[in-house]
């Protein structure tokens, strides 16, 4: 619960110290995102989870530093080892998150940026169709990111961005693809 409450008193911070110039924020763009995610823990790995997610982009917050909240959902199956095949794991994560994502000038397309999340993972394991335990934890993180964006046509434009975010226990690391909506026109 302290780790919630830091993650609100931290972003409620920066939100509230963005500059004047920030007066222009509200709806830019909105994006699907598609994505395979490589989920590890230390000295073990889960194999590949499949991302679904949305964003937003609300603007710059000063030249070139766009505010990115968005929504994304994680899913998959990792093989247990020394279980029988009959042996049924899954893990899952909802995560909320607000990445700066800066847009270098001598490079159009390309950006890097960070951010912090809140994560509500679970687990669960089944044998034989009986339950042998489930647990959750809510866990605050941040990440890491770098990407390239190309336009499709006056209103839309593809991105592919790798994405690695460093939750309590849980690391991943994603390659994700979608497409941004342009909302001003």
């Amino acid at each position: 619960m302290k780790k919630i409450i830091l993650l609100v008193v931290i972003v409620s911070v920066l939100a509230f110290t963005l500059p004047a110039s920030a007066s222009d924020m509200g709806l830019k763009r909105l994006n699907g995102q598609l994505g395979l995610l490589f989920p590890s823990t230390t000295g073990l790995s889960y194999g590949v989870a499949f991302l679904l997610g949305a964003g937003v982009d609300v603007g710059e917050i000063t030249d070139n530093l766009h505010l990115v909240p968005s929504l994304s959902y994680w899913i998959m199956s990792p093989e247990v080892e020394g279980f029988e095949s009959s042996t049924d794991a899954s893990a899952s994560n909802f995560q909320i998150a607000v990445d700066v994502q800066y847009y270098l000038k001598d490079v159009k397309g390309l950006y890097f940026g960070g951010g912090l999340s809140l994560n509500f993972k679970s687990a669960s394991w089944t044998y034989q169709g009986r339950e042998l335990g489930s647990g959750s934890e809510t866990d605050p993180g941040f990440s890491l990111l770098g990407g390239y964006e190309l336009p499709l046509n006056k209103t839309t434009t593809g991105f592919a961005h790798l994405k690695y975010n460093i939750i309590s226990d849980l690391n991943t690391f994603g390659i994700v693809f979608g497409v941004w909506f342009d909302m001003k026109k």
